[in-house]
């Protein structure tokens, strides 16, 4: 997936010592004029702390094409594939 981090890239990016708080998600879709084809991208953003400055941090998770309709349902589907393939829904009393 290119630049993209697999599940343990992001754990490395993302330790949960260095993270009190939590994973944030953004996710921004489009179609291509010209082909007609549509992508969902997705960011995950969290605020990391080391000798106690803080600093934003933000790797993109996620990039692939959506079938089907543009509905809520199709959407939320596509991303909650990404975010689960990942784990980023872990409890936190579970970290």
């Amino acid at each position: 997936m290119g630049s993209i981090p697999s599940k343990t890239g992001l754990l490395t990016l993302c330790t949960f010592q260095a993270t009190p708080g939590l994973i944030l998600t953004t996710a921004d879709g489009w179609t291509v004029d010209t082909t007609k084809a549509s992508f969902l991208g997705m960011t995950a953003h969290w605020i990391e702390v080391k000798d106690g400055k803080w600093k934003l941090q933000a790797e993109v998770i996620g990039f692939q094409g959506i079938l089907g309709d543009h509905s809520g349902a199709n959407l939320a589907g596509t991303s909650w594939a990404c975010v689960s393939e990942l784990e980023l829904l872990i409890p936190n009393n579970q970290r």
